[in-house]
C-alpha cells in the first residue's frame, strides 16, 4: 500500500487558528495531537514485534521496549518518533534482516536472517488513520481555545 490520504478539510482554518495562539500554547497542542498519531503507530508496531525473548535474555521481547520520543527541531517545530529504546541495539537487524556473514568468534559461516519490517508494515497499515487522528485532536484542541478566547472576551 503506498500513498497518503487525509481528510484536508478544516486544515487552512487549524493552521491560521494556530498562528493567532501564543507560541507555547500552539506548540502544547501540536505535540499532544502529534503524540495521539504516536500512540497508534506505537500500538500497532507492538502487534506485529516479536514477542520472541530478546537477543539476550535481561532485554525481553522486542515488543515491550517500543517507546514514544518527542523532540523540538531547530526551528522550533515538534517532532514525535516511534522506535526502540536504546538497549535494543540490533532493532534495525530485525526491521531489514541481516545477510550471510562470518562469524569470527565462532568460525562458522552465519546464513543470515530475513527481515521482519514491523516498523515499516506499521507505517503502511496505519498512515491514514493517524493523520486523520492527529488532524481531528488538533482540530477538537484548537475549537476548544476558540472558546476558551471568546469566554475570556465576554467577560
Amino acid at each position: 500500500m503506498s500513498g497518503f490520504s487525509v481528510d484536508k478539510r478544516g486544515l487552512k482554518e487549524i493552521e491560521k487558528a494556530l498562528k493567532s495562539l501564543p507560541s507555547a500554547v500552539a506548540r502544547k497542542h501540536v505535540r499532544a495531537s502529534l503524540r495521539k498519531g504516536a500512540i497508534i503507530i506505537k500500538d500497532r508496531a507492538e502487534e506485529l514485534a516479536s514477542r520472541g525473548k530478546g537477543f539476550r535474555r535481561e532485554e525481553g521481547p522486542l515488543a515491550d521496549k517500543i517507546i514514544i520520543k518527542s523532540t523540538r527541531r531547530r526551528d522550533g517545530g515538534e517532532e514525535i518518533a516511534v522506535g526502540t529504546t536504546d538497549e535494543i541495539w540490533y532493532a534495525h537487524f530485525i526491521e531489514f534482516g541481516t545477510s550471510p556473514h562470518f562469524q569470527k568468534k565462532l568460525k562458522r559461516l552465519h546464513p543470515g536472517t530475513e527481515g521482519n519490517p514491523f516498523l515499516r508494515k506499521t507505517v503502511d497499515q496505519t498512515r491514514t488513520q493517524v493523520a486523520n487522528a492527529i488532524t481531528t485532536e488538533l482540530l477538537k484542541r484548537v475549537q476548544r481555545e476558540a472558546r476558551k478566547a471568546a469566554k475570556m472576551a465576554t467577560a
